[in-house]
């Protein structure tokens, strides 16, 4: 080996570059170049070269989540090189289409203080419940609140913990965490008492409680005493509306277990997107944003016609990784780092893109 060491000093100050190859390929353990077979080389020169449509497709899926019918010949017609140089300018593309779907997710265009002030975090509910704050005048935000703490405290009620009556208090030991994002709902859709800034009781309104063999408290369903379903189902949709977050939330799941499944379908017809919010965050808020994030994430990588963008603000969102469930208000803080953060850096300068992750209140 000392010998072989001698010998590469004395190439490399000799500048025999044939020698030098030869010998790092044995030091290596490889064969020598001498010894790679000519006929594979030859080979290699005659592989066919790439048509125009083959080039074109596989530009596409290198750079795009897969072309879309027509978006081939859209690129050969263009010509790769400026198609290439428009997708590394994504404002010039007009994206309308993506951005009128999205308009059914209004949620994801609020700034991240307003998406906690309408969808509220459980953490949120669990100090409002211990204060006994009262909740938003505004009916939709009132009736996501009440439903929202009658909700958390029925879970404590279930899990048969100690809680003080009249006061919101519990004693150590109380649930701490939300239900998690991809268990089932334990209600769908709730109601409200009527609007007015007034707090609501931990007691659990209309519901029958009762013990078990255990001592547990037992909650019985409430019978459905209100309007005829069918009357309110087909109502126009704002007093539809109206009377669906007039209802009580013990009375609005027995009205919606008396719903057959057309008229649940019926229910939601002519209700605008943020009204449909609304009746999805009564089952919790949190499910409510944690879904969107990943609904209009699909949507933009699907439909925008900005793929280079979006295929580059996925492997950032990956590289500058933020797990949904890192604590209880990280979806919230998700939607503005995706649109804030990753987005308008993702075709930019690295450094910059950096800075921003790092100052990003979902990242810290």
């Amino acid at each position: 080996m000392v010998e072989r060491m001698k010998f590469v000093r004395w190439a490399v100050e000799a500048g025999n570059a044939a020698v030098i190859a030869s010998l790092c390929a044995a030091l290596a353990g490889a064969p020598a170049l001498a010894e790679v077979p000519v006929a594979k080389t030859a080979a290699a020169a005659k592989l066919p070269k790439l048509t125009e449509p083959q080039k074109t497709l596989h530009a596409l899926n290198r750079f795009t989540f897969g072309p879309r019918p027509g978006d081939v010949q859209a690129a050969e017609k263009m010509g790769l090189q400026a198609w290439f140089e428009r997708q590394l300018n994504p404002q010039s593309i007009d994206d309308s289409a993506l951005n009128t779907m999205l308009l059914k997710y209004p949620a994801m265009q609020l700034s991240q203080n307003a998406l906690l002030q309408r969808f509220p975090s459980p953490q949120m509910l669990r100090q409002m419940s211990r204060q006994h704050t009262p909740l938003p005048t505004d009916p939709a935000e009132h009736a996501i609140y009440a439903h929202a703490i009658v909700n958390y405290e029925k879970q404590i009620a279930a899990a048969g913990l100690p809680q003080q009556a009249k006061t919101g208090k519990t004693v150590e030991g109380e649930i701490q965490a939300a239900p998690s994002m991809n268990a089932p709902a334990a209600t769908a859709m709730q109601g409200t008492a009527p609007a007015g800034g007034q707090a609501i009781s931990t007691d659990m309104a209309g519901t029958e409680v009762s013990k078990n063999a255990k001592g547990k408290e037992r909650i019985a369903k409430v019978p459905y005493t209100g309007e005829d379903p069918a009357t309110i189902i087909t109502l126009p949709p704002n007093e539809r509306m109206a009377k669906i977050l007039a209802m009580p939330p013990e009375q609005l799941n027995a009205f919606r277990a008396e719903l057959l499944p057309r008229q649940t379908a019926q229910m939601m017809v002519g209700l605008s997107p943020e009204q449909i919010e609304v009746l999805a965050a009564l089952q919790g808020p949190i499910r409510v944003v944690g879904a969107e994030v990943l609904e209009t994430r699909l949507l933009r990588d699907v439909y925008s016609d900005r793929q280079l963008e979006a295929v580059m603000t996925d492997f950032w969102l990956n590289h500058f990784s933020v797990y949904v469930r890192k604590n209880q208000n990280e979806p919230y803080l998700l939607p503005s780092y995706e649109r804030d953060t990753i987005r308008p850096n993702a075709l930019g300068k690295f450094e910059d893109l950096l800075v921003a992750t790092a100052e990003s209140p979902a990242m810290l």
